[in-house]
C-alpha cells in the first residue's frame, strides 16, 4: 500500500494511486493531520488516524478548549478508522463506535528481556524516562524518599530544566540527560536498570489529560522484562486499565508504603525475577509489538 501523512506532491506520486493515508494526532500537533485530511479527501482514499490525546484536556481557558474540541472533533469525523490509545479517549471523541478502535502505541522492537545483576542487591536503581512537568514533581519527591528508605535510587532520564535542576538539590534522585534515540535509551535501561517507574500526579486534577491519556512508556518498558511500578491515581486512564489487567504493580498516590515493598523486592534476585514476570506477561500479550501491528495492518485499508 502507498501511505502518505505528509504527501510531497511530486509529478510521480500524483500518478500513483494511493490506497490509504495515514496520520497523527496529539495534542500539541494537528496541523499534519490536517494536511492528511485534506489530502485524502482529494485522493479519494481513507484516512487513518493515531489518536494520543484529548487536546482540550491540555488547556484551562474554557474559549481555549471548545475551540479545541471543535477542530479536533472535524478532523475525526473525516477519517475512516481511528486508532486511539484507550478505551477512555476513544469515548470522549464523539465518534460512532464503528468509526473508532483502540490500540495501544507499537514498540519499535520485539522483547528483549533483561536480566538480574549482582549489584541490584546494593542499591538497585528505578528509572523515571521522559517528559516531566512542574506538577509531577510533588509525588515524585515522595516516591524518591519512599525509594532510598527502601536502599532503592530514583533516576530521571530527561531533559534538565532549572526548575528540575533546583528540585534535585533537596531531593535524593539521580539524574542523566537523554538520548539520540529511544532505542538507545531502552538500550540503556535494560544495562543498568533494576525496575522502571511510570508516574503523573497524586490527582487527575492537576494533569487532566491523564484522564484519557496513556503512557507509551509503559508499552516500550515492558519490552524490557523489568520490574514496572505504576503510581497514578484510580480514576487515569492507566489506573482503570491496571484495574481492568489486575496482574500489574500499580500504587496509588497514597500507597506508597507498598511501592517501598515492591523497591526491596528488587534486591533479591528471585523476588527481582518474580516483580518482572508481569512486564514479560504483557510483552508477550496485549503489548506485543507483533499482534499489535497486525491489528493495526488489519484494519488500515477500507473494509
Amino acid at each position: 500500500a502507498n501511505l502518505a501523512a505528509r504527501p510531497r506532491m511530486s509529478e510521480t506520486h500524483v500518478r500513483q494511486p494511493t490506497d490509504a493515508v495515514l496520520g497523527y494526532l496529539a495534542a500539541h500537533d494537528d496541523f499534519s493531520a490536517e494536511i492528511a485530511m485534506r489530502y485524502a479527501r482529494r485522493r479519494g482514499a481513507p484516512l487513518s488516524l493515531f489518536v494520543h490525546d484529548d487536546a482540550a484536556a491540555f488547556a484551562t481557558d474554557r474559549g481555549d478548549q471548545d475551540r479545541l474540541r471543535r477542530r479536533q472533533a472535524a478532523i475525526l469525523r473525516s477519517t475512516h478508522r481511528c486508532w486511539f490509545v484507550s478505551p477512555e479517549l476513544a469515548a470522549v471523541s464523539g465518534l460512532p463506535p464503528a468509526a473508532r478502535r483502540v490500540l495501544p502505541p507499537i514498540p519499535g522492537s520485539p522483547p528483549q528481556f533483561a536480566g538480574w545483576r549482582a549489584d541490584f542487591a546494593g542499591q538497585p536503581r528505578v528509572y523515571y524516562a521522559g517528559f516531566i512537568w512542574p506538577v509531577q514533581l510533588p509525588l515524585l519527591a515522595k516516591i524518591a524518599r519512599t525509594l532510598a528508605d527502601a536502599g532503592a535510587r530514583l533516576v530521571l532520564l530527561t531533559r534538565l530544566t532549572p526548575a528540575l535542576a533546583e528540585f534535585l538539590r533537596t531531593t535524593p534522585i539521580s539524574h542523566i540527560a537523554p538520548f539520540p534515540t529511544n532505542s538507545e535509551a531502552l538500550s540503556y535501561l535494560a544495562r543498568e536498570a533494576a525496575g522502571v517507574l511510570v508516574s503523573y500526579t497524586e490527582t487527575v486534577e492537576e494533569m487532566p489529560w491523564i484522564a484519557t491519556s496513556f503512557p507509551s512508556k509503559l508499552v516500550e518498558y515492558a519490552q524490557l522484562g523489568l520490574p514496572c511500578a505504576i503510581v497514578a491515581p484510580a480514576d487515569s486512564a492507566v489506573g482503570r486499565w491496571a484495574e481492568r489487567v489486575g496482574t500489574v504493580d500499580f500504587f496509588l498516590p497514597t500507597e506508597l508504603n507498598r511501592l517501598g515493598e515492591w523497591a526491596r523486592a528488587l534486591r533479591n534476585e528471585a523476588t527481582w525475577f518474580r516483580r518482572g514476570e508481569p512486564s514479560r506477561n504483557l510483552a508477550t500479550g496485549e503489548f506485543d509489538p507483533g499482534k499489535i501491528q497486525a491489528i493495526f495492518v488489519a484494519g488500515l485499508l477500507r473494509e
